[in-house]
């Protein structure tokens, strides 16, 4: 059975369904997606130790996205012209999968394409990663 691995972890592709500009995803392969927030320590006068601590804004490393071929050249002819994925605008892909805990998760992603290649194989998988520019995210929305 295909999988699909979403930040490190392998979901069964039958427990996972993604929607990228506006339709389900089949050929995806992995994804990665993630924020930081800067963590602080504040000193009181004198004190070797902390008393509290306070949190910068969040910061979002690169994404990416694994999709094979066929999705992406989907992509490129929906886009019209020259069909150049990072001239794309901004958008949603809601990632919905079952966790461990038999919960269903929803994550919402908001990101553009950040690069483009092509990698052809003659035999097997002809899936290729996608850097993205991650614009914001909201974990578990359901």
């Amino acid at each position: 059975m295909p999988e699909l691995t979403v930040n490190g972890r392998a979901y069964d592709a039958i427990d996972t369904k993604i929607v990228m500009l506006g339709t389900e995803v089949r050929g995806c392969a992995a994804a990665s997606y993630g924020f930081e927030r800067e963590h602080k320590n504040e000193y009181a006068l004198g004190s070797e130790e902390p008393h509290s601590f306070r949190m910068g804004p969040k910061t979002y490393p690169p994404g990416s996205i694994t999709l094979h071929m066929e999705e992406m050249v989907a992509i490129e002819d929906a886009t019209g012209g020259e069909k150049d994925v990072t001239k794309i605008r901004p958008f949603t892909t809601i990632f919905t999968y079952l966790s461990d805990a038999n919960k269903i998760v929803s994550d919402q992603v908001v990101w553009k394409f950040a690069n483009w290649g092509r990698e052809v194989k003659i035999e097997g998988n002809e899936a290729r990663e996608y850097a993205m520019h991650i614009i914001s995210i909201k974990p578990n929305v359901l």
